[in-house]
């Protein structure tokens, strides 16, 4: 998630550029005050067919130490027939210095890496289902619980598997609910205020859209 201001050029029906500032990762102006670039390119090869490049360049200083980052992401996107959608996204993360932080060390930190599918059905124009499979592989420090290391291994495979479904009742509205469950493999990263940590979570929610 970005804020920022982002400019789109089509060299041709076919190949497009973009690139523009964005204030960092998973912030919002009054909340950061950091610089980042994002940009890439896109080319369409037919109407069923893209493939779209993008990097995100920038220096993280919330955290009282800065941390610069570097992110790539490779995108492809089919249309295998006249109602559904496929797309596939393959998405990298620099590794961060041990020296950047005196607790973690480059294992405990490492880099993070993964893939993503979504599978997209449209129903008709108000009704949209899909369904997406995503899996993360990356470093992250020790967790302790109640004076006991949980987990001692610092590599971890992530996978997530949603239900989702698009309703958009007016032009201008879009409702998304969602079911997903999530699943660590070595750690103990859900239900710490309950006192029961566990590798696994089943959730939902949803978001909205408002076109203007």
């Amino acid at each position: 998630t970005h804020s920022g201001a982002l400019a789109t050029w089509a060299v041709n029906k076919k190949f497009a550029l973009f690139g523009g500032w964005v204030n960092g990762e998973e912030k919002f102006f009054d909340t950061s005050k950091d610089n980042a670039f994002l940009g890439g390119a896109q080319y369409t090869f037919s109407e069923r067919l893209y493939l779209r490049y993008s990097t995100l360049n920038g220096t993280d200083k919330t955290s009282g130490v800065d941390r610069d980052y570097w992110v790539q992401s490779i995108v492809f996107g089919v249309k295998p027939a006249k109602k559904w959608d496929y797309t596939f996204e393959w998405i990298f993360r620099d590794k961060e210095s041990s020296e950047l932080h005196p607790i973690l060390t480059s294992r405990d930190i490492g880099g993070r890496y993964g893939i993503n599918q979504e599978l997209i059905y449209r129903h008709n124009e108000k009704w949209a289902f899909g369904v997406r499979l995503e899996w993360i592989y990356g470093g992250l420090p020790p967790h302790s619980f109640e004076g006991r290391t949980l987990r001692t291994v610092s590599d971890d495979n992530k996978y997530g598997l949603a239900f989702g479904a698009s309703w958009t009742p007016v032009e201008w509205l879009i409702i998304r609910p969602e079911i997903r469950y999530d699943k660590y493999e070595h750690s103990f990263a859900y239900n710490w205020e309950q006192g029961r940590p566990k590798k696994d979570q089943l959730s939902g929610g949803f978001s909205s859209i408002v076109r203007f």
